[in-house]
């Protein structure tokens, strides 16, 4: 029994030994472990740190790229847009000095039934001013032209409705457009336009307009997805597909008296700078085919 007693007394104290000596070990153990896991945890915290550092380092240099990639875009756009005025103004001119233009014969007619709707952004007092000095020098070279009043200089966003004989305001729910509009809206703010330099048509003079960014490109595309995916009627693109942002300031209405002259005082005014403006708002407007002020009826306004 003592034997056994012993016995258990020497396993219990093996046990205890054991117990001690795991016990020791546990210890060394967790004290090893806590050590690597520092170690681990401080090389896991460098890395981390050395990829944060690159990815900070990867997305600096993605937004520079981008940034790059989208300054080349607009400088491109604006060289595609300055070589279509130049484009368009030098293959003009030759044909008017040539004699070989065109003249509109419906301006002075009050037999003239073509209306229509048109969106469009009216520049500001001050920049119309400037370009009345202009008009009004070529006033002095031939005054039997059609020169714009400042009421009714425009810049076309979309023709929505172009022009027709016998269209009439009552025809369409004008609700319906505008919230067209409004939807089209969407994602654009307000932008600059810089009227710099003049381009022409083989029947009338522009003011060549230069847009800050994609802002106006990207409203008329929402406009033709829009009107496009509606059942409203509309006239999109029909005659030409809208692309610039000038001006038309002088239409020809009759034989140019003095061509020489005439061009002369165009060249003068060729790169001539009218300032820019800032685009806050869109006019909806009723309209004849010249826009002018005493046939047109404002059918909203959308602010940007």
């Amino acid at each position: 029994m003592h034997f056994q007693k012993l016995k258990a007394s020497s396993n219990s104290s093996k046990g205890d030994i054991t117990g001690v000596s795991f016990n020791s070990s546990s210890r060394k153990y967790n004290t090893h472990k806590k050590a690597r896991n520092k170690e681990v945890l401080k090389t896991m915290l460098t890395l981390v740190s050395h990829q944060l550092c690159s990815l900070a380092a990867s997305k600096v240099l993605i937004r520079d790229v981008v940034q790059h990639c989208f300054k080349k875009f607009e400088e491109k756009r604006k060289t595609n847009l300055t070589e279509h005025y130049k484009e368009l103004y030098e293959t003009s001119f030759r044909k008017i000095k040539n004699g070989d233009y065109g003249t509109d014969l419906l301006i002075d007619s009050p037999a003239d039934r073509r209306f229509g709707v048109t969106l469009l952004i009216r520049p500001p007092e001050i920049i119309k001013n400037k370009i009345q000095v202009f008009l009004d020098d070529l006033k002095q070279a031939d005054p039997s032209q059609y020169y714009y009043p400042n009421s009714d200089i425009h810049i076309t966003v979309m023709s929505i409705i172009s022009c027709y004989e016998g269209f009439r305001i009552d025809q369409i729910l004008v609700n319906d457009y505008s919230n067209l509009i409004k939807q089209s809206l969407k994602g654009i703010d307000k932008f600059e336009i810089k009227f710099q330099g003049i381009t022409a048509s083989d029947s009338g003079i522009m003011i060549q307009g230069f847009p800050e960014n994609e802002m106006l490109n990207n409203m008329r595309n929402n406009l033709r997805a829009n009107f496009k995916n509606s059942n409203l009627e509309q006239s999109i693109d029909r005659r030409y597909t809208i692309q610039t942002a000038h001006a038309t300031i002088i239409r020809f209405r009759k034989e140019l008296q003095n061509i020489k002259t005439f061009l002369a005082e165009i060249e003068k005014y060729k790169n001539y700078g009218f300032g820019s403006f800032e685009v806050k708002e869109f006019e909806l407007v009723f309209n004849d085919w010249y826009q002018r002020e005493q046939n047109s009826l404002l059918l909203g306004k959308f602010k940007l």
